[in-house]
């Protein structure tokens, strides 16, 4: 008998976990705009742009600027190439169309 309790118990405690653990999935996910494909937010974004604000500010401070005046251009430009990008994304990405 305390063999069959034991077992119920621990069947009981397992299905429980596996249910929350589905809900939590199920309440994460969330569909991405830009490709409609489902993701798991572990995180809300709030929380992930302030995690990301503050690493930067980290890395910031720890680090120097570059002396090479060449690799400095380098990244300048590819900055700037990135920024004109980005201004002229939203415009684009409603003509994708992701597979299924």
């Amino acid at each position: 008998m305390t063999l069959c309790v034991s077992l119920r118990r621990w069947r009981w405690f397992h299905a429980c976990w596996l249910a929350v653990l589905v809900s939590a999935s199920v309440i994460a996910c969330q569909t991405v705009p830009i490709t409609s494909r489902s993701q798991l937010l572990l995180l809300p974004e709030t929380e992930e742009v302030q995690m990301g604000v503050q690493s930067y500010q980290q890395v910031l401070r720890k680090s120097k600027l570059s002396a090479d005046s060449a690799a400095n251009d380098l990244v300048r430009r590819v900055g700037t190439r990135i920024k004109q990008i980005e201004a002229w994304l939203p415009e684009a990405m409603q003509y994708y169309r992701p597979a299924r």
